[in-house]
């Protein structure tokens, strides 16, 4: 028998994933929302409708995971309230990574409670060519094994800026003397 009622709920398990994964807003928050508009949906019908969703989309993600990733565009410090074993203050990281054809990218999270390179070797295995990254040592072995380290400049400006601080000159001064070092260096490829 067709219930309505049970319809539009499951109507609403995809506004609450999308809501979730895009704008980040906790499922107490959501709770909130749906009971504003006179939805009676509690947290852990919430929970359950997040956990439904993670088991459909697992056959996609498995799928992804086949490409390789070219690389790690990062690790975000997130906090995991009521994690068995760790205390509710203790970080831990959603590391992403970028593949995929250029016209069609694919950007896969990975949580993990650590960020050691042991973990990037594990996501970029597979994966020859450059990691562009910035100079965290947990991607040195990584780099070691398969992979060329493409510097970050948003991390190198650091450099440019205590420079400028001990030496006071201007950082274009500096960005100068290191691209006249890499035309030196570099043949460009257009």
């Amino acid at each position: 028998m067709h219930d309505p009622e049970k319809q539009r709920l499951r109507q609403s398990a995809d506004p609450v994933s999308i809501s979730k994964c895009q704008d980040a807003p906790p499922l107490y928050r959501q709770e909130s929302q749906f009971e504003r508009q006179g939805i009676d949906l509690d947290r852990g019908t919430l929970s359950r409708w997040m956990i439904t969703c993670g088991e459909r989309i697992q056959p996609l993600i498995n799928l992804l995971n086949e490409r390789p990733a070219k690389a790690i565009s990062g690790t975000a410090r997130v906090q995991i309230l009521q994690e068995p074993g760790r205390a509710a203050r203790t970080q831990s990281f959603m590391w992403v990574r970028v593949g995929g054809p250029p016209t069609r990218p694919i950007r896969l999270f990975d949580y993990h409670p650590g960020r050691s390179g042991e973990i990037a070797c594990q996501l970029l295995d597979g994966y020859q060519g450059y990691l562009h990254c910035d100079g965290y040592a947990g991607y040195d072995k990584a780099i070691q094994q398969q992979l060329a380290r493409a510097g970050c400049w948003t991390h190198a400006r650091y450099y440019f800026v205590e420079a400028q601080k001990a030496n006071g000159l201007e950082p274009e001064v500096y960005l100068k003397m290191v691209f006249t070092h890499l035309r030196k260096q570099t043949v460009w490829k257009r």
